[in-house]
């Protein structure tokens, strides 16, 4: 499998996250390992503390947040795969305010959501261990920007280990849960 090295086409604007992964560990370790199922298993505990807290006004609440990492995730690995597969249709962007804004999270509990998560986490690894290195380093087209289906797979592990790092920085401190 291919490291972060590897990545042959990814716009500037996600390198924040997929730099956030080691230059040499393999999509699939980073995904079991970064940002994967036990990461956020790990702070289910203080996550359940915050219930609906949040630092600011306008500001996500914990499980809005990790409805997000769950939208992220299915969005990052749709797109993967479609460019794996080597579709060539420009593929649209999300806007993740209005996902949140109409994903009703009032009636799951975290712990819920944490499960769909790691559910979700473990098929997105059978389907990058499934990529050839060729399907792998295919680009394509998505909001309007070259990316390949590796830099995804990077990016869906430093999606979640940005947010845990927003989490830990302004939630968490706020509520003296550090």
């Amino acid at each position: 499998m291919l490291t972060r090295t590897s990545i042959t086409e990814m716009p500037s604007f996600f390198m924040p996250y997929a730099s956030l992964v080691p230059d040499n560990v393999m999509v699939t370790d980073a995904l079991r390992t970064y940002g994967g199922i036990k990461t956020l298993e790990k702070e289910l505990p203080r996550l359940e503390k915050m219930g609906d807290f949040v630092y600011a006004e306008g500001k996500w609440t914990a499980k809005q947040m990790l409805q997000h990492i769950i939208d992220g995730e299915r969005v990052f690995a749709y797109r993967a795969m479609r460019i794996a597969r080597r579709d060539a249709t420009p593929l649209a962007g999300f806007n993740e305010n209005h996902y949140v804004e109409n994903a009703d999270v009032s009636g799951r509990s975290v712990a819920d959501l944490v499960q769909e998560f790691g559910l979700l986490r473990q098929v997105n690894v059978v389907l990058f261990h499934h990529l050839s290195a060729e399907n792998l380093c295919w680009a394509g087209t998505s909001s309007n920007h070259k990316i390949c289906a590796l830099a995804l797979g990077f990016i869906m592990c430093g999606h979640v280990m940005h947010h845990l790092t927003v989490l830990e920085q302004r939630y968490y401190s706020a509520l003296g849960l550090v």
